[in-house]
């Protein structure tokens, strides 16, 4: 998105990244053959709990992707295209619901029926991604006819 939304920036965000990413990757590994617990600890069978390291370097992702998402999505909302305005509101919805569900998924440790509605709402940002990427042609049809009613 950053070829998008900042061309001129696009190799300084990738530097940026790179410096970021891959000592967290380095320091993860290292984690991973001294003591797995290091990184989180496994709660029931389907969900486990990040510790500290995991949990800071989750958040900052999760900033990165709210704030590239909704600065990405809202430049497709003001196209002239109503088709590409569908898409960029897809993608709105799509970022603040992953966020959310995510934040919930790496922050709380979470119980059987909170843990099912986290990891749907995650499955409906999922959905809500493809229609922003790979709006079908009969949605958009359908979407554009009734707005103009």
């Amino acid at each position: 998105m950053a070829h998008i939304i900042y061309p001129d920036w696009e190799k300084k965000i990738v530097i940026i990244s790179l410096v970021l990413i891959i000592p967290y990757e380095i320091v993860l590994m290292i984690f991973l053959l001294i003591d797995p617990n290091l990184i989180g600890t496994k709660v029931g069978i389907f969900n486990s709990v990040p510790h500290l390291y995991v949990m800071i370097f989750d958040l900052l992702a999760l900033l990165i992707t709210i704030t590239t998402g909704i600065l990405f999505s809202r430049m497709s909302m003001k196209v002239d295209e109503p088709e590409i305005k569908w898409r960029g509101r897809f993608l709105f919805i799509a970022f603040i619901s992953f966020t959310i569900g995510a934040g919930l998924d790496a922050l709380l440790p979470l119980t059987e029926i909170p843990l099912i509605l986290v990891r749907l709402l995650l499955m409906a940002s999922a959905i809500e991604y493809y229609f922003g990427y790979f709006l079908p042609e009969k949605l958009a049809n359908f979407l554009i006819k009734n707005e103009k009613k």
